[in-house]
């Protein structure tokens, strides 16, 4: 397998347009094929790992723990995802054979087996596997969207009753989301019964309209999206967020002495001069809404970064919500599960060697993960090592007041962790730049007086 990667940049090179067509067909089928034998593979090891944990005397209602988790770190996804690629493969290898076989001849793509598999999710054993006969076939002439809607019209034939529980359940699963969006917007999703989301849209919709037939000059789509939040919030304008939003910057960045950009709690990168205008307290409005640039009622939390290093060296405490600095520094160190690939928001503040194996609750020994991590890694065969203690706060690194022995310095690299799984692989994690992916130091070398002074003040009062 290994050869045949090192030939795949080559594939192109000296052959005809014709023969490049041909070419993006049959890898189109490779790669349906690969997700085949993948699907295999995981079925394979999940039975494996199930039989080992049973051999160790793993209660059985715990087997299978933390096979996602390893399949996840093996493909570079998060565990959520890993857990959704073994629910389908055992599905398409056990009740769904035929479609199995034609993803593994590449005669159909990976979205359509995910399509029959989708749609058939509440039939039980035997009536899916007489779906997937009849289905089968079809399939490799259908587009996407037909498939899904064939599949699923075989599905309600077989068992109408099943199929009205299916939306009933559906309906329980209800639920919102948030997401970044390009060009610091934020995506805010919702999935709902279809007459509740019909009907939310209406008055949304209604009440645009009769504010612009006021005479308001934003758009219908703007006065949409503004009525939503003010209903959403209960404030009487859209930019007045009542929240606390935690911004990470630059010294330089603060003193607008740097275009490095900064980075905010739940969004992601923005630019600077946005940062800037956040961190003061003032609102975003357009000046025909805002003409006297009145002060919005947000909360900022405002933490600062070495101007050397990139490290956070302060955390501004202007509205204590979490429960003790030690918990509020790992969040911002850490932003989401340190779990590589995973992403997941942070749920528990854990020891990486167990506090009951000697770990000692310091900041070093200290990691956010998400919840379904922090079981993982109390399996049988798992452990997780600090590689690297990273930067330590300056407060506790300079037990001296003299300014001069207290500045600022590079301290090395991050903090960084090292998972080993039941198999023996190794996975490190490391922690993000304190401005987001990607980030690097703004500049390298002496920090200006001004600066350091403004840095010692910051480390005092916090």
């Amino acid at each position: 397998m290994r050869a045949f990667l090192d030939a795949l940049p080559g594939l192109s090179a000296d052959v005809s347009d014709s023969e490049r067509i041909d070419q993006l067909a049959l890898l189109e089928r490779v790669q349906a094929a690969c997700v085949a034998a993948q699907a295999r593979v995981m079925v394979d090891f999940d039975a494996s790992q199930r039989h080992d944990q049973a051999e160790a005397g793993v209660p059985r209602r715990r087997q299978g723990g933390g096979v996602a988790d390893q399949i996840g770190l093996a493909c570079k996804i998060s565990p959520q995802a890993a857990a959704m690629r073994l629910g389908r493969a055992r599905v398409l290898v056990a009740e769904m054979p035929c479609t199995m076989r034609a993803l593994a001849r590449g005669d159909i793509s990976e979205r359509v087996a995910d399509a029959a598999v989708r749609q058939t999710s509440h039939l039980e054993p035997a009536d899916r596997r007489a779906v997937d006969a009849l289905a089968a076939p079809r399939l490799p002439d259908m587009s996407l969207r037909e498939a899904d809607a064939a599949v699923r019209r075989l599905a309600y034939q077989r068992d109408p009753e099943g199929s009205v529980a299916r939306i009933a359940a559906a309906a329980r699963d209800r639920a919102v989301w948030s997401r970044p969006a390009p060009d610091c917007m934020s995506r805010l999703s919702a999935i709902l019964p279809a007459a509740q989301g019909v009907a939310a849209y209406a008055s949304l919709d209604q009440q645009a309209r009769h504010l612009r037939a006021q005479g308001d000059g934003r758009t219908l789509s703007q006065l949409r999206a503004d009525v939503l939040v003010e209903r959403l919030t209960g404030q009487a304008s859209a930019e007045a967020v009542p929240v606390e939003v935690g911004i990470t910057m630059t010294v330089e960045a603060l003193l607008d002495d740097s275009d490095e950009p900064a980075y905010v709690d739940g969004h992601g990168p923005v630019p600077a001069a946005l940062a800037r205008t956040i961190a003061a307290g003032r609102q975003q409005a357009e000046t025909s809404r805002d003409p006297v640039g009145e002060r919005s009622r947000a909360w900022v939390r405002r933490i600062f970064t070495d101007p050397i290093d990139g490290s956070v060296i302060a955390v501004d405490p202007r509205r204590r919500e979490l429960d003790g600095p030690l918990r509020r520094h790992l969040d911002t160190r850490d932003r989401v599960c340190r779990v590589p690939f995973c992403d997941s928001p942070i749920r528990h503040r854990d020891h990486v060697e167990p506090y009951s194996e000697g770990g000692l609750s310091t900041i070093a020994n200290g990691q956010g993960v998400c919840e379904r991590f922090n079981y993982t890694k109390q399996l049988p065969g798992w452990r997780t090592i600090v590689l690297h203690p990273g930067h330590e706060h300056p407060r506790h690194e300079h037990s001296t007041t003299d300014a001069a022995q207290r500045r600022p310095r590079a301290r090395g690299p991050a903090h960084r962790v090292e998972i080993i799984t039941p198999t023996g692989h190794r996975y490190q994690s490391h922690a993000p730049p304190a401005l987001g992916p990607g980030a690097v130091p703004a500049r390298i070398g002496e920090v200006s007086e001004l600066e350091h002074q403004l840095v010692l003040r910051l480390i005092d009062a916090a």
